[in-house]
């Protein structure tokens, strides 16, 4: 399939090397071009403009920061580039902002899906994201075959927000998960428990998560470089779920202590580093 791809971050990135060495045609656009330019290398085009990414591609995949973003290169197309063009938009967005990205694109004559994915840079390369899809069934079982490429599960949720909700959902527990074990963590080491001890008797029982393992060595090392999911795109998406949970009768109070763990690791200089940087903040 010829795919258009914008945004070459952290996730965009390795998602059109993947696609490329899996024998679609992918052509890419980023606002830092220096920043895509590398991904010529395995036979990607590298486009100037947005509209040079869409020209020959049956499907625009966007996967940027934030909304402000998103909205941004879809409103870059002139008149009539968008019609019969499908736009899958990948990254984390409020319900509310895919929906207003579909009403733009479908007063273009385009179609739109939203599909973000649980998983970072390792589950893109081994190929095992969990995608979540909004929008059209028919739409999505069009370009099941790209997600499924690069997803170990893909799932129709419904209209377009259905998706975007749950997403949200499941965001706001990575760094709440985090939270709690590192509490108990520092709780542990201070009474004189060995850590190992800690993690024998916990990866035995319910309450572990993978996850837990995974951050271990970065809380031992005090290494947050190489991020799969920084601090200050973490903090995003806790603002994208309390905006979208208010109204909804929900007393938030867990998410504000966590949100605020995430603040301190970034006013500490961790903005840009992995988010499981707030696990320096547990200690006074």
């Amino acid at each position: 399939m010829k795919i258009a791809l914008c945004g070459t971050g952290l996730m965009g990135a390795p998602m059109a090397q993947e696609w490329q060495i899996l024998g679609n045609q992918v052509s890419v656009w980023n606002r830092t071009l220096s920043k895509a330019e590398p991904l010529a290398t395995y036979g990607i085009k590298v486009s100037q403009t947005p509209s040079e990414a869409l020209v020959e591609a049956q499907v625009l995949v966007l996967m940027l920061s934030d909304y402000s973003a998103s909205q941004a290169v879809v409103q870059t197309f002139s008149s009539g580039e968008l019609r019969n063009k499908t736009i899958l938009q990948m990254g984390t967005l409020a319900p509310e902002q895919n929906l207003a990205l579909q009403e733009f694109i479908r007063s273009e004559g385009g179609h739109f899906l939203e599909a973000p994915v649980l998983g970072s840079i390792a589950q893109v390369k081994a190929h095992e994201l969990i995608c979540m899809v909004g929008g059209e069934e028919s739409l999505c079982l069009e370009f099941l075959p790209i997600l499924e490429q690069l997803c170990k599960s893909v799932k129709w949720i419904g209209p377009v927000g259905s998706a975007s909700s749950l997403k949200l959902a499941l965001n706001q527990m990575i760094p709440s998960l985090l939270a709690v074990f590192g509490l108990s963590l520092e709780f542990v080491r201070a009474s004189g428990v060995p850590v190992s001890t800690f993690m024998e008797i916990l990866e035995q029982s319910a309450l572990n998560a993978p996850t837990f393992a995974k951050k271990l060595p970065r809380y031992l090392s005090q290494d947050y470089t190489h991020p799969n999911f920084p601090v200050r795109h973490m903090l995003k998406d806790l603002a994208l779920f309390e905006s979208a949970s208010a109204g909804m009768d929900l007393n938030t109070g867990s998410l504000m202590s966590v949100k605020a763990l995430l603040n301190q690791a970034a006013e500490a200089g961790f903005a840009d580093q992995d988010y499981s940087a707030l696990l320096t903040s547990i200690k006074n």
